[in-house]
């Protein structure tokens, strides 16, 4: 299942978006059209035009339109489980003595989840 989320500059798309995925199993988020635009080398006016926009929305249908990208999904869940194995196997011995928290679940949460782990420390 796909998830659109708009709105205005600065009202939260982002945070909302990190923090569904976070309690979707197997969702991830997308690259704003705006973002992939630019990368792709569009230039937008400022003000933005009518063209801007239709550009914005003509890259956000191709963004729905295409098929996920669950090989990178593949990807981040191997290397995330690499990263854990390197952390908890400590075949270093670099942070034997380094707390180490690993944060999951929602965004809200991890914040006070880390100033609490601080406090004990």
């Amino acid at each position: 299942m796909r998830v659109g989320i708009s709105g205005a500059h600065g009202t939260g798309k982002t945070t909302l978006a990190e923090a569904l995925c976070a309690r979707l199993p197997g969702h991830v988020t997308a690259d704003e059209p705006y973002y992939l635009l630019g990368d792709e080398g569009y230039e937008f006016g400022f003000p933005p035009s009518p063209e801007d926009y239709r550009a914005l929305l003509a890259r956000s249908v191709l963004s729905l339109t295409s098929p996920p990208s669950r090989p990178a999904v593949r990807l981040r869940a191997r290397m995330n489980d690499a990263l854990l194995e390197l952390v908890y196997d400590d075949p270093l011995t670099a942070w034997s003595d380094i707390p180490i928290l690993e944060l999951s679940g929602p965004l809200d949460r991890r914040l006070d989840t880390v100033l609490a782990a601080l406090a004990q420390t």
